[in-house]
């Protein structure tokens, strides 16, 4: 039994130095060998260096152009969001119970808002908000989800009755105007060529 455990504990400690994600390694693991693991000590947090105080200094020091140019909305905005989602009580908050507190709810809105406005990867987010990746992408559908659930429908209605009358003839008005228009643009190119077809045919 000593000497099943002496060849586990090698095993797993040279995967482990071959600098594999410790996710892989216990992917195919059983719960003994995780919990060998464990015991041994060999499943160690690793603190990976990020971007620090982004959300702490920078964004507080944005101004409200380059605020909203990032997050595509004004603090205020964002403010308002956060005390509505807060209010449904679906996002996590720290009870101080025990573990690494949650990422605070402003934050978890910049990261989401960051993430739909911004065309950059999920690495490159969660390095700027100095959180993992894992974090980020929890937080990204946790707070769409929030979003979708309990503010979609007082926020995106759909008009009904005289309202969507109104609607539909403005769109069709918007689409006449717009083929006069691409009528008035295109009609001397298609005259030109129309002209130069005649002319060679007689």
């Amino acid at each position: 039994m000593a000497e099943s455990f002496g060849l586990m504990f090698e095993l797993f400690e040279e995967v482990l130095a071959d600098d594999l994600e410790q996710q892989q390694v216990l992917l195919g693991a059983d719960d003994e060998a995780v919990l060998f693991l464990l015991a041994a000590g060999q499943l160690v947090r690793k603190e990976h260096v990020r971007t620090k105080n982004f959300y702490e200094i920078t964004v507080p020091s944005y101004i409200p152009e380059d605020f909203r140019s990032h997050f595509r909305m004004s603090r205020h905005t964002v403010t308002v969001l956060e005390h509505l989602l807060s209010v449904h009580g679906d996002l996590p908050q720290y009870t101080g119970d025990r573990g690494r507190p949650p990422v605070e709810l402003r934050k978890q809105i910049l990261i989401t808002l960051w993430i739909l406005g911004n065309p950059e990867c999920l690495r490159s987010v969660a390095d700027r908000f100095d959180v993992c990746r894992a974090t980020a992408y929890r937080v990204y559908r946790r707070v769409c989800k929030a979003i979708v659930r309990n503010l979609m429908d007082e926020f995106i209605k759909f008009p009904t009755g005289l309202k969507a009358q109104a609607v539909m003839e403005a769109f069709e008005e918007k689409k006449r105007v717009f083929r006069v228009f691409w009528g008035l643009l295109m009609a001397p190119t298609y005259q030109s060529k129309h002209h130069i077809t005649i002319m060679n045919n007689t």
